[in-house]
């Protein structure tokens, strides 16, 4: 797992590019999503799947698991 801040411009094309770092690792498919504090987070996919399948376990029952499923999965 590569954890870090690594910021990146955004070209006119609205474009940035990935870290030389980070290639091996999101080479089989990427997910980008917002992370809570506004910042762009960036997941292999297996990773992702892995967080996805964490969160739909939380219970619906409770108002906070709703609202952080409703932000992650709307991202």
């Amino acid at each position: 797992m590569l954890i870090g801040q690594f910021p990146r411009q955004i070209d006119q094309n609205g474009q940035f590019n990935i870290p030389d770092t980070f290639i091996g690792f999101l080479a089989s498919g990427a997910m980008a999503t917002y992370g809570l504090d506004g910042n762009l987070l960036l997941f292999p996919l297996a990773y992702w799947r892995h967080l996805a399948n964490e969160v739909v376990q939380l219970p619906f029952s409770k108002e906070a698991s709703r609202s952080f499923r409703r932000f992650f999965f709307a991202s």
